[in-house]
């Protein structure tokens, strides 16, 4: 991707499916942002608005009150357009945020006494008096309603990605903009989900008791004002994580899955797993990893730093290490959908490279076989019975014919073939494309895992499944039964006598080709005929 300013390199970034025991964790790495943290988003969305002022030149100055995530990234943007930038800051702002803000040319202005205190009220009063001079303009991140806007795209991508199905989002809480704008946009899809803000111990925006905390960037300390940007009515639940428990949680995710996150996203992550645990069922959860760990390797990453300030991380970090799915050494583990899948194991790499010579003999394009893997999801043994059966139409035929078959009014494609074993792929996308409270036929069911899979994670389906094999199906209503999935079964394959009005979403898993009856694929025509009708 070509781009012509660093600000068109915000957003989209990539989210992270986490393995637990209790639910499906997606993190949504923010730190990928250019300047390290979700704050690049509506550092744009204000500076934009600054810029539309009629009152703002460009010789002007932009004042903020950061404790430095917000001050880098306007301190880039500013930078990038040319304009002057003051960060006013603290002495709790990490040493790495105070270096980047001055690598951007920008002045860092100091309030607060040495130690380390937050000091949010007094910054504020130092802006507050910055802007009072002639051409100097601040965007005052906890009331500008621009904070919030900026994160509208973020929540747009989550959608997109999870394919509109989320029953949880979860975010740390400081000015509120990430987690109520996010939230806003969220529930105009998804009026169900629900709003979770995390803030420390100490903080005050949730009530409590006042006090001093460790991590930065997030929450309100004693003698600030709770910023405008929150609203309270787009948060279902408070939440208030310690230090220790969220410096835990940066710890296990750097050792387990090479992540560095900041504090923040630590309490962030460590309050969504603690919500899936308490959940009545197993639940889906996006939740932010705010900004990079990167900035605070001399203190939530360094022993001698949490011995001075007698953190203990030992027993909290073996207690989220029971949260988390246990992983085989040197294996990369995947998604699991609750019911045991006859998936190909990765093949070695000598079988990787005759499969894709085969399909080179086809005549498939290098980037095409790329393609086609990632879609299997890394199953070869799947693409080779493709090819060993001729039915293989084209790239991605299967998985895009697939997704044809789902649709208000059936279609058909002769192409189409879902090989057995099914890829985990194939689950993957059916768990996260069907609206909340479809009804699916699936037809061709067979022993039934789709359908047991869908049941188990999707408990909202409405789910029929038909076979003409009384023997397989006898074996499908045992595994729905062995694992609690609500199914009604009809032997039969798509005749009339499938007592059901018109399923929102059909699914035909059948054989094609070869020695494979056509009787199969002629019901499944009549059966798409009349149903259209």
């Amino acid at each position: 991707m070509i781009i012509t300013g660093i600000s068109e390199a915000i957003g989209n970034t990539p989210l992270l499916a986490l393995q637990t025991t209790s639910c499906e964790l997606f993190i949504k790495l923010e730190y990928l942002n250019p300047c390290g943290s979700m704050k690049d988003r509506m550092a744009a969305s204000m500076l934009e608005d600054l810029l539309a002022n009629p009152r703002f030149s460009s010789d002007d100055t932009v004042i903020e009150s950061s404790s430095g995530n917000t001050a880098s990234a306007l301190s880039m943007l500013c930078a990038e357009r040319g304009l002057k930038f003051k960060a006013i800051v603290d002495h709790h702002a990490a040493a790495d945020k105070i270096r980047t803000i001055r690598a951007f040319a920008a002045e860092a202005l100091f309030v607060g006494s040495p130690p380390g205190i937050l000091s949010t009220a007094l910054r504020d009063e130092e802006a507050q008096k910055q802007a009072s001079k002639p051409g100097h303009f601040w965007t005052e991140q906890h009331n500008n309603p621009m904070n919030a806007a900026g994160y509208e795209k973020l929540a747009q991508e989550l959608l997109s990605d999870l394919g509109g199905k989320l029953d949880m989002f979860v975010a740390a809480i400081g000015t509120g903009g990430s987690l109520c704008g996010t939230a806003r946009t969220l529930k105009s899809k998804l009026p169900h989900l629900v709003a979770v803000g995390v803030e420390p111990v100490g903080s005050i925006i949730f009530g409590g008791n006042p006090a001093p905390y460790l991590q930065s960037g997030t929450g309100t300390p004693e003698g600030a004002e709770v910023g405008l940007v929150i609203d309270y009515d787009v948060i279902d639940n408070g939440v208030k994580v310690g230090d220790a428990e969220a410096f835990a949680m940066c710890r296990v995710l750097a050792r387990r899955y090479g992540l560095l996150v900041g504090g923040s996203a630590g309490g962030a992550i460590f309050a969504a797993l603690q919500a899936g645990v308490s959940a009545k069922r197993r639940t889906r959860i996006a939740v932010l990893a705010c900004d990079s760990g990167t900035k605070y390797l001399d203190t939530i990453y360094n022993d001698e730093w949490l011995e001075s300030q007698r953190l203990d991380l030992v027993q909290i970090e073996g207690s989220i290490e029971s949260m988390l799915t246990p992983r085989t050494a040197g294996v990369q583990s995947k998604p699991s959908f609750g019911v045991e899948h006859d998936i190909a194991i990765e093949p070695s790499a000598k079988y990787i490279q005759e499969a894709q010579h085969q399909l080179k003999d086809k005549g498939v394009p290098d980037n095409e076989i790329e393609e086609i893997r990632e879609i299997a999801g890394g199953d070869m043994r799947c693409l080779r019975r493709m090819l060993e059966r001729k039915r293989f139409g084209e790239p991605n035929a299967y998985l895009r014919g697939f997704i044809e078959l789902l649709g208000r009014r059936f279609s058909i494609d002769r192409r189409t073939y879902i090989p057995d074993p099914y890829p985990i792929t194939l689950i993957r996308h059916l768990v996260s494309y069907l609206p909340v409270d479809s009804t699916l036929l699936e037809v061709g069911t067979g022993c039934g895992w789709i359908a047991t899979t869908l049941a188990c994670e999707r408990p909202d389906l409405v789910i029929h499944a038909a076979d003409i094999d009384p023997a397989a199906l006898a074996v499908a209503r045992q595994n729905a039964h062995d694992h609690g999935a609500s199914i009604t079964f009809h032997e039969s394959y798509f005749a009339d006598d499938v007592e059901m009005s018109t399923p929102d979403f059909l699914l035909a898993v059948l054989p094609y080709g070869g020695d494979a009856p056509d009787y199969s694929w002629r019901e499944l025509e009549r059966f798409i005929a009349s149903r259209n009708r």
